[in-house]
């Protein structure tokens, strides 16, 4: 949530762990004085936070059961110790069983402090750099199902770095260009500590991305705006991936502006790595890729991410961003009317020319046969198929800017029926061919 004026920008991360019982959130506060945890051998059975608000002390309801065995309670030198981080595991106590938090330790500016309950199960933690967490939230039960945090930045610290965005444009006659100072958030990463430490560094936005996957995320390989400039980053994981997934943003009008997704193992006892994620951007999301089960993770929405980390070997054992904290504004151009006189009033130019964003997903099915690939058009006006006791075989008529274009058939037409499909207005009308 970014609060303009006078107040501080506030972040929500999480929750990390189950979603059974009920939703709980504490709501932003000036800080953490103290903390309250119940355990047993199985997990933490319950946790309560002693805020601060403006210099007053607000205690907050318990979150989860009466059933636990040790309680620890954690006083911090507040307003001069102050909370930073959390880390810990989540999982079921018996297999199948619902998921909750297994193990929680809190990091101050001055000391660690845990770990409470046991470490089993899947580890997840809050990366960030000059921060303080001013609140709680996530779901409860008789146990601690998942947690989460509200961070904002603490007034003595300076975030990780300050990236300076200049809008590009091809122009030559333009008016006020001014160059936007952003603050850059590293968030993250999220999965398994499993292989080694990649990190892009930071851009001006995001272009493309390519991932692979195979029963889990493989590989990823990230395409970087770097004022105006196009930069491939490296290659991160393995090359074991069965699936390539293109997915090409309109940038600079389509910002990407955080990920979700999950992390887990995809055999008994096996390595955690990322199973599945999704981009979202200012104008949509695609995704998710890959198999959404696990523990789920969100970095949050922010202006734009500029950069990805994590950790990688033959999966992507891990992923984090950093991002902008808040939305950037892309500045457009406007030509010299006096060297232009033919541009009418309510025109803009602008530096780069606009094309739709191309995303390229599956295909889904069998790899036998030979592949195909009809190309990209403006549309598609009529699909033809045939169907037996499975799909035989597909046709599409394409609108290629107001002509009309069909494709060959793929497959072999020998249905017993014959559908045809097409579109009139935005509405779909079917007739049956027998």
């Amino acid at each position: 949530m970014n609060i303009s004026g006078s107040e501080v920008s506030h972040i929500a991360f999480g929750p990390w762990g189950g979603q059974r019982g009920n939703r709980w959130d504490d709501g932003i506060f000036s800080g953490v004085r103290q903390v309250v945890i119940s355990t047993s051998l199985v997990g933490i059975h319950s946790i309560q936070f002693e805020y601060d608000k403006n210099g007053h002390a607000i205690w907050s309801d318990k979150h989860g059961g009466n059933s636990g065995t040790r309680t620890d309670q954690i006083k911090f030198d507040y307003p001069t110790q102050f909370l930073v981080s959390i880390s810990g595991y989540c999982g079921s106590i018996t297999e199948g069983g619902p998921v909750i938090v297994r193990s929680l330790s809190l990091e101050t500016n001055r000391k660690r402090y845990g770990p409470f309950g046991i470490e089993q199960g899947a580890p997840f933690s809050l990366s960030i750099s000059g921060e303080i967490l001013v609140g709680f939230h996530g779901w409860s039960s008789k146990y601690l199902d998942s947690i989460g945090v509200y961070v904002k930045s603490h007034q003595q610290t300076r975030l990780l770095e300050t990236q300076r965005m200049i809008p590009t444009t091809l122009s030559t006659h333009t008016s006020r260009v001014p160059e936007i100072s952003k603050k850059v958030l590293s968030l993250g990463p999220w999965g398994g500590d499993g292989g080694k430490i990649f990190n892009d560094g930071i851009y001006t936005g995001v272009r493309e991305v390519h991932i692979t996957r195979s029963g889990g995320l493989v590989s990823i390989r990230v395409c970087y705006d770097q004022n105006g400039k196009v930069l491939w980053g490296r290659k991160h994981g393995g090359s074991g991936g069965l699936k390539l997934d293109k997915i090409v943003f309109d940038y600079p009008y389509e910002r990407l502006t955080h990920i979700t997704g999950s992390y887990g193992s995809t055999i008994m006892r096996g390595p955690t790595i990322i199973k599945s994620i999704t981009f979202h951007t200012n104008k949509r999301s695609y995704g998710p890729f890959g198999n959404p089960q696990g523990f789920s993770f969100s970095t949050g929405s922010s202006g734009a991410i500029v950069g990805f980390h994590g950790r990688n070997g033959y999966f992507m054992d891990s992923i984090g961003v950093y991002g902008l904290e808040s939305e950037p504004i892309f500045t457009q151009s406007y030509p010299d009317p006096y060297d232009m006189p033919s541009l009418k009033s309510s025109e803009v130019v602008w530096g780069v020319p606009r094309q739709p964003a191309l995303h390229e997903s599956g295909p889904w099915g069998g790899e036998g046969g030979k592949p195909w690939d009809d190309g990209v058009c403006t549309g598609v006006k009529k699909i033809i198929l045939t169907k037996g006791d499975a799909i035989c075989s597909i046709q599409f008529q394409y609108d290629q800017h107001g002509h009309s274009a069909w494709s060959a058939p793929h497959g072999i037409a020998n249905g017993a029926c014959t559908y045809h499909v097409a579109a009139f207005s935005g509405d779909a009308h079917r007739s049956l061919e027998i």
